[in-house]
């Protein structure tokens, strides 16, 4: 079902299921069980004709009722809400200064999102904001386990600032010669590497945090400014910087992606 829900159905997926909800609605079943049941009883088998054609009468006047398409779509949406809020990040369980720039970008797409409803603007833009909401989730699960990671090694001493202190006392205490010590050296060295790599890519999460929020809220406030009936145009400049951010963020979150499995080899 989760699969189901995160494409868009197609015509008839929306049509099998619309047939369904007719079929199984309460009046046309009840007539259905009420009227056969009658028929079984008495012994008269044309109620049980009658039932059947009273449940295709139903099951016809709700197929083309605009209301059972209403209550389709309604459902759809509820059970759609349910699941992303199901899959959406929890920032209690996150370390602290991530969960902090995750709850400003959120705080800041609900507004993006009441400021599009509010103007009555195309529900493309909400999709534009829903694929950005998944790529900065994404890029901050991402940086809480780097961010986590990079505690736990300077809670050990094994830090990036630790290694170059343990590195520069090997070296001022003479300790290159040997092939132990160039192998520890080496190790260490490598160590370092990976260390500034990660601490590099955490402060890439929070610099390039604060400017998605920043560049939301100047969308935001460009939304405001349009209508409806407003040159495409507009429209289409505030749906291409949400692309940009999207691809921004996103490709930060393929970098981290990419670190944690070269750290993983």
């Amino acid at each position: 079902m989760p699969g189901e829900l995160e494409r868009p159905p197609s015509r008839s997926e929306l049509n099998r299921e619309l047939m369904v909800r007719a079929a199984t609605s309460w009046d046309g079943l009840g007539a259905l069980v009420i009227v056969a049941g009658a028929g079984v009883a008495l012994g008269l088998p044309v109620l049980i004709l009658v039932a059947v054609v009273l449940w295709v009468a139903a099951s016809v006047w709700h197929y083309f009722d605009g209301s059972e398409a209403d209550k389709l779509a309604a459902d759809r949406a509820g059970r759609r809400a349910r699941s992303e809020a199901a899959a959406r990040l929890d920032p209690a369980a996150m370390c602290a200064p991530v969960a902090s720039e995750l709850m400003r970008a959120r705080a800041q797409e609900e507004s993006i999102r009441q400021t599009i409803a509010d103007s009555e603007l195309p529900s493309e833009l909400s999709g534009d904001v829903d694929a950005l909401v998944t790529a900065f989730e994404a890029t901050a699960r991402r940086a809480d386990i780097i961010y986590r990671t990079i505690e736990r090694q300077q809670e050990n001493g094994q830090g990036a600032t630790d290694l170059e202190g343990r590195i520069a006392a090997l070296r001022e205490a003479g300790r290159v010669s040997s092939e132990d010590d160039r192998a520890l050296l080496e190790a260490l060295t490598a160590q370092l590497a990976a260390a500034r790599r990660a601490e590099e890519l955490r402060d890439r999460f929070f610099t390039t945090m604060e400017r998605m929020v920043a560049e939301l809220g100047t969308i935001d406030s460009e939304i405001v400014g349009m209508s409806a009936s407003e040159a495409a145009t507009s429209q289409r400049q505030v749906a291409g910087q949400l692309r940009d951010l999207r691809e921004l963020v996103s490709g930060l979150a393929g970098d981290m992606q990419r670190q944690q499995a070269s750290d993983a080899v």
